[in-house]
């Protein structure tokens, strides 16, 4: 793995000589002025970190954390570990094998449902300095043959000619754990494996979960806290249009305490515009059972999209909304997609009543 040493005299002086991206830039409202948003203790200390965190200081470093079908630049040290995705002038991820508007909007839509914890923490980001010229080095260096990356090297080259980049900024959080146990074959980019217990659970006609320790795969979990969590995943993958939960440790499991909980850490895969449109019905209908503050949240969200309130958290202007949770290119499709989660949610509340939740 190629590393890279972060130097001082590069004069860096924001994580990945970051600064958050200004209200001109990407957004008009920073992520913690989420009007009527629950300040989480997670979601607090990714704030403090990443206007804090300064990735010059001599014991970090950066390296190269690119897999099979992209090419990332990674930091570590201090106990701390992410990554930064790069979009080019277009808006659109170098990386094609992942869309880092879906990464922002799934980690803020966590946020509303009160589930921040189970999600991969990130942010808009610009680099600019040391850091470009290490993603750069990482461009020109891989050398795989696979098409993918040779696209996504032609792509960095590209947009690593400028001074500055812009992108996202991911805080790694607790190590995951693959969770194959919930995995099954099937096409395009594997399913959800039905013969699990927890795809009953998830079902307003099935089984109910029960407040006890169960085996997921090898992992004790808390039967009921997961079979919830699974659920608002679900929710959040058929907002964003989300095709690659079960391509292969996509869904995972991290340790809490003396058990394991449910996590969505890698959330690029979402396709927002139409082209997860074919897994968003599959997670619409692989769920029919939900967290209560999930479904308040979703169908006040629809009101609030579709004209029929006026604020929705604080925010009067949709637009601002809609910048606020990290949405650029995929408006339209966002619009759909909330309007059809909401459409499900309120078509199971009226066939099946209290069933339609957990508890």
């Amino acid at each position: 793995m190629l590393r890279f040493n972060s130097p001082k005299q590069f004069g860096i002086s924001t994580l990945l000589g970051l600064s958050l991206v200004s209200s001109v830039a990407w957004s008009s409202a920073p992520l913690s002025t989420f009007d009527g948003l629950p300040t989480a203790p997670d979601v607090e200390e990714f704030l403090q970190v990443a206007s804090r965190l300064d990735l010059a200081d001599p014991r970090l470093e950066f390296a190269d954390g690119s897999g099979g079908m992209s090419i990332n630049l990674e930091y570590k040290g201090m106990g701390l570990m992410g990554d930064f995705m790069s979009v080019n002038a277009d808006g659109k991820g170098d990386n094609g094998a992942g869309n880092p508007e879906g990464q922002i909007v799934a980690y803020n839509l966590s946020r509303i449902l009160g589930y921040s914890r189970s999600y991969g923490r990130g942010c808009w980001y610009q680099i600019s300095g040391y850091p470009v010229q290490v993603l750069r080095s990482l461009a020109e260096r891989n050398g795989s043959s696979r098409q993918a990356v040779q696209e996504a090297r032609e792509r960095l080259l590209r947009t690593t000619s400028q001074a500055s980049v812009d992108g996202t900024l991911s805080l790694y959080g607790p190590k995951p754990y693959g969770l194959s146990a919930l995995e099954a074959a099937g096409g395009p980019n594997g399913l959800f494996n039905e013969a699990s217990p927890f795809a009953s659970y998830l079902q307003s006609y099935g089984a109910r979960p029960e407040n006890r320790i169960v085996s997921l795969g090898r992992y004790p979990v808390n039967e009921l806290e997961a079979a919830r969590t699974l659920s608002t995943i679900f929710v959040v993958d058929a907002l964003t249009e989300q095709w690659d939960r079960f391509s292969g440790g996509n869904i995972s499991v991290v340790k809490d305490g003396a058990l394991y909980r449910l996590v969505a850490y890698d959330n690029g895969g979402a396709g927002i515009g139409g082209w997860g449109s074919g897994y968003q019905t599959r997670y619409l209908s692989w769920t029919s059972r939900f967290d209560r503050n999930v479904v308040r949240e979703v169908l006040a969200m629809d009101d609030f999209m579709a004209g029929r309130v006026t604020s929705y958290l604080g925010f009067r202007s949709q637009p601002e909304f809609l910048r606020a949770l990290g949405i650029r290119r995929f408006e339209r499709g966002f619009r759909k997609g909330v309007s059809k989660v909401a459409a499900h949610m309120r078509a199971t509340l009226t066939r099946e009543g209290q069933d339609a939740y957990f508890e």
